[in-house]
């Protein structure tokens, strides 16, 4: 058996974090307060995925042309 929560923070239900909501950075959309880190870090998680994938997909590109170069030159 694994160990027990005794002890957990009460949420704080304030009129604030009911009907504040935040600006995602990475995509500027709005979201209450309570969902706003879970999005934040998946949705940054995503961005950086796609900024990896072209990059690779213009290091693909460059390393196709440079052996398309070669092989004409050969």
């Amino acid at each position: 058996m694994g160990p027990s929560r005794t002890h957990r923070s009460k949420y704080n239900f304030s009129e604030e974090t009911l009907t504040g909501q935040l600006l995602c950075l990475h995509c500027s959309k709005k979201f209450k307060t309570q969902g706003f880190k879970k999005h934040e870090a998946s949705c940054k998680k995503q961005k950086d995925t796609k900024a990896e994938q072209a990059e690779f997909a213009l290091q693909y590109a460059r390393d196709q042309r440079r052996g398309e170069s070669s092989a004409t030159h050969s």
